[in-house]
């Protein structure tokens, strides 16, 4: 994509403050900071999400956000951080980590009011979530590939006196 911002950074057709780079991530001080020491850990290649990245690319980005925090804290004094994590951002697609030092009254918001949800809808989101969080930190089973299928050649023709599926169905103009 010609027109990506972090593309142009990446291969060095547009000025940013670089703090870090390896083969996969980069790690820059934002163009517009939200406070002083934003920093923003940044996939380099395209990816639009991080499902379905290796493992060693997540870690890496995720490690290096880590380790970015870690400089800001010890670097600049802030008494916390918010990481907030975008993908596809508008105009590029790159997945993006923003560190951003806070400080007591820094006069950031990042509130929201509360939804207020029955009991049964957030069982109904317990139940749902419950599962699925067992595989957190396991691989996830790779998908056996199926045998073709092989058709008798002596199957039977299909009429719609002889079944009652087709007999049920009905002709839609």
């Amino acid at each position: 994509m010609s027109d990506c911002q972090f593309c142009g950074i990446v291969h060095g057709k547009s000025e940013a403050k670089k703090l870090y780079e390896d083969e996969q991530v980069l790690v820059i001080l934002a163009e517009k900071p939200c406070a002083l020491g934003h920093a923003q850990v940044i996939l380099k290649k395209h990816a639009g999400s991080l499902d379905g990245l290796p493992k060693d690319v997540l870690a890496s980005l995720f490690w290096t956000a880590s380790f970015t925090a870690s400089s800001i804290f010890e670097y600049l004094g802030p008494q916390g951080t918010n990481i907030i994590y975008h993908d596809a951002l508008k105009g590029h697609e790159h997945p993006v980590l923003d560190i951003i030092p806070r400080k007591f009254e820094d006069g950031l918001d990042f509130q929201w009011q509360p939804k207020e949800l029955s009991e049964q809808e957030n069982t109904t989101a317990f139940e749902k979530l419950k599962d699925a969080a067992f595989f957190i930190g396991k691989e996830k089973p790779e998908a056996k590939e199926r045998e073709p299928v092989q058709m008798d050649e002596k199957r039977k023709e299909i009429t719609g006196s002889e079944n009652y599926q087709i007999r049920r169905l009905v002709r839609i103009p």
